[in-house]
C-alpha cells in the first residue's frame, strides 16, 4: 500500500512488488498461491507508521484464512 500526495507509481514497482488497493493485494498473492507459491514476506513501505499493515490485517489477511 503506497500512500501520499501522488498515486504516480513507477512502473517497475508496480511489476515487481505487490502494491495496490485491497483488492489489488489480494488478486496479486492469489496469483502466486495459484503458481504454488505458499510463503510470503511482506513489507510495508509506509514503516514506522502503521497504518499499511493495519490496512492489510483489516481487508487484506482475512481473506486468505482458509487458504
Amino acid at each position: 500500500f503506497v500512500s501520499g500526495t501522488s498515486d504516480a507509481i513507477p512502473a517497475r514497482l508496480a511489476e515487481d512488488w505487490i502494491i495496490g488497493t485491497p483488492d489489488q493485494v489480494e488478486s496479486r498473492l492469489r496469483a502466486y498461491i495459484d503458481e504454488g507459491i505458499n510463503h510470503f514476506m511482506i513489507w510495508f513501505m509506509d514503516a514506522p507508521n502503521m497504518a499499511g499493515l493495519e490496512l492489510f490485517a483489516q481487508d487484506v489477511a482475512p481473506r486468505f484464512e482458509r487458504v
